[in-house]
């Protein structure tokens, strides 16, 4: 699912709050010195809904909204797309780009390293996994 920046930070106010009414997400958005107008807000809320990422219930003649989508899952959507569009599929190249060009703390490059080792690990279980079950056919 492709979300718009605005659609993300709407996102945000939701997942922060969990419900909220119209009103409440574009306080919460100019809170956090974003400056919308709560038309803006309720047109996204609108094509939120749309896109299944946002569900409403009517409590008297207030409609209160909530996600239906987690971080996690609006997360993988968009840098799955941003892989696709600009960097063709090729996951080594989205990495290539992030490690260069900047300093990156030692700490935080051996989580990679350690990501990496259980992504390499688990995707060679895979492979015996399949090639047992290709020989008990």
């Amino acid at each position: 699912m492709k979300l718009g920046s605005k659609q993300l930070e709407l996102l945000n106010v939701l997942w922060d709050l969990g419900r909220a009414n119209a009103r409440q997400v574009t306080d919460a958005l100019n809170d956090r010195g974003l400056d919308v107008a709560h038309s803006t807000v309720q047109t996204q809320l609108r094509l939120l809904m749309k896109k299944g990422a946002v569900g409403f219930e009517k409590d008297d003649r207030t409609f209160v909204f909530f996600p239906l989508i987690d971080r996690e899952e609006a997360a993988s959507d968009g840098v799955t797309d941003i892989l696709d569009r600009v960097f063709g599929g090729s996951a080594s190249a989205l990495v290539s780009h992030l490690l260069s060009g900047r300093e990156v703390d030692p700490e935080e490059l051996d989580e990679i390293r350690r990501m990496l080792d259980k992504h390499s690990s688990n995707t060679q279980q895979i492979g015996k996994d399949a090639r047992a079950s290709r020989k008990r056919r």
